[in-house]
């Protein structure tokens, strides 16, 4: 258990897997936008209109995401950090994600 505390606590870290949580950020937060493309499909004006606060819950949470990865990036920052930027990160796509899909399905 000690190991793994010392893990976390850790703030080495190889810069070609920076630069890689960098690169992964970047690439989704496109997904919001993407997602609620595909949906809107149908009736795509009626529907982005109808999803335009989503529209900006996605920009906020994509400028904010990239901002942690840059500084993740440029700082020394522990392992915990990093794991909980990534946890919270995977839980936005998702319900972002279920929830636009729910709306525009309702």
């Amino acid at each position: 258990m000690n190991r793994f505390k010392e893990q976390m606590l850790a703030t080495e870290v190889v810069m070609w897997r920076k630069k890689g949580l960098f690169l992964l950020t970047v690439l989704i937060c496109f997904f919001p936008f993407y997602i609620t493309y595909i949906t809107s499909q149908e009736s795509l004006e009626y529907n982005l209109w109808q999803l335009r606060y989503f529209i900006a819950i996605a920009i906020i949470q994509a400028v904010a995401q990239i901002t942690i990865a840059w500084y993740n990036l440029k700082n020394k920052v522990p392992n915990y950090l990093v794991l909980s930027f990534v946890v919270m990160m995977i839980f936005f796509q998702l319900t972002f994600g279920l929830t636009v899909i729910l709306l525009t399905n309702a």
